[in-house]
């Protein structure tokens, strides 16, 4: 039996490390925006420096310029959303709202690149969406999770957009530098609205801050754009699921917002989702 592609690691381990954004979103006593802004410039100068000292940049054309401001765009747009989800809402529901991006991306990417659909990526794309229903409690149109549903879900619907065209279009540019890039263009956007109160942020959250550029941003997204060059978006996106499974017991242990019997259900069937897709493209190594 071969061994797994490498990026099936990649997104196993982004997966891990993401996941424990939630509980940055909740600790960290700032706007999403602001909080955005210094994540983004944080990670992408931890990134310049490592790829300044052990490689060298990859010389891109003007297409490919022009795609990294539009994906830095989708990610600023992508993040300021969801972490406000996760914000007024808890990290559970923001992070749930958000995999809906899963279904998306089985949905779009065939329309997208004109391929037929594959009927156990439908399958496992359902199993997801059956967890996430399940996870998510009943909640009044009015409240703050209602809102926090709809930011979710319209963060994943450019998260997964994001994700397809950058598997379409820049998958042969290096993940480190494409990301850092896309991180200059985040911290571009958002630091004119975030400086002005730079001198109000405490210590706590500053460490707090450059703990989640190293390790819920540089790590996870560099190894998540990695995993795209032997992976497909679906494949990624539905392995991905196990974010909410992790966040969720990470906002337990260390927020204590304990998950009810839904979120717990959900989660398993999230679990055979990722299993499933994880173990269907071990298969097609053998």
């Amino acid at each position: 039996m071969n061994k797994p592609p490498v990026g099936l690691w990649y997104i196993h381990i982004s997966a891990l490390t993401v996941a424990g954004t939630g509980v940055f979103a909740r600790s960290i006593q700032l706007p999403a925006y602001q909080l955005i802004a210094w994540r983004a410039l944080f990670a992408g100068i931890v990134l310049f420096l490592f790829i300044k000292i052990f490689k060298k940049t990859q010389k891109m054309s003007l297409s490919q310029w022009t795609w990294l401001l539009c994906f830095g765009a989708a990610t600023c747009f992508h993040w300021v959303t969801y972490f406000h989800a996760m914000q007024i809402a808890g990290v559970a529901v923001g992070m749930l709202s958000l995999f809906t991006f899963p279904v998306m991306t089985v949905l779009f990417e065939p329309i997208i690149n004109k391929t037929a659909f594959h009927k156990k990526d439908l399958i496992a794309a359902l199993i997801v969406f059956c967890g996430i229903a399940l996870m998510i409690p009943e909640f009044d149109l009015s409240n703050q999770v209602t809102q926090g549903v709809f930011w979710g879900v319209l963060s994943a619907f450019v998260w997964s957009l994001r994700n397809i065209y950058f598997k379409k279009k820049l998958s042969d540019l290096p993940s480190d530098q494409s990301m850092m890039w896309q991180l200059v263009i985040v911290a571009i956007m958002l630091l004119p609205f975030s400086a002005q109160d730079v001198f109000e942020i405490s210590r706590q959250d500053w460490y707090l801050l450059i703990a989640l550029a190293l390790f819920c941003t540089a790590l996870p997204h560099t190894l998540l754009l990695a995993s795209m060059k032997t992976l497909s978006a679906k494949t990624s996106s539905l392995i991905s699921c196990l974010q909410p499974v992790y966040g969720t017991l990470f906002a337990f242990f260390i927020l204590s917002e304990a998950p009810n019997w839904q979120t717990m259900v959900g989660g398993v069937f999230i679990i055979g989702a990722s299993i499933f897709e994880s173990l269907s493209v071990i298969r097609k190594t053998n």
